[in-house]
């Protein structure tokens, strides 16, 4: 499979990672294709689909049905907002990563400069 830059970024070893080498086995090998990938889109709609609706008459309840389901599956429960929302969550927060700089600073600091050259004319 042929990589561009942002390979680097992606753990192909994840299950989506796997699922994605899958895809790119499955694909005709005389043809070209390109694959975009959106950030982290996926992991976003897969954690939607766990938060509360408020349409009462909305049946798919994932969250509750996950619970309800998972002990049948995997021979325990689940607490599907630690175990399930708040890791997808914090994977989330983390690929968008940390500022590089203290903007906040930098601005207050400009404004600072600029009011005293002001100030000695």
């Amino acid at each position: 499979m042929a990589t561009a830059f942002w390979t680097q970024n992606i753990d192909l070893e994840t299950p989506a990672g796997a699922a994605l080498k899958k895809l790119v086995a499955a694909l005709p090998k005389h043809r070209k294709f390109e694959i975009t990938l959106f950030g982290s889109a996926p992991l976003q709609m897969a954690v939607d689909l766990f938060r509360p609706s408020f349409d009462e008459e909305n049946a798919a309840d994932l969250a509750n049905n996950t619970a309800r389901l998972w002990p049948l599956l995997y021979g325990r429960p689940i607490d599907v907002r630690r175990e399930i929302i708040a890791p997808a969550l914090a994977k989330r927060r983390a690929g968008y990563g940390l500022p590089t700089r203290d903007y906040k600073r930098e601005l207050r600091e400009a404004v600072a400069s600029y009011s005293t050259a002001g100030q000695a004319h």
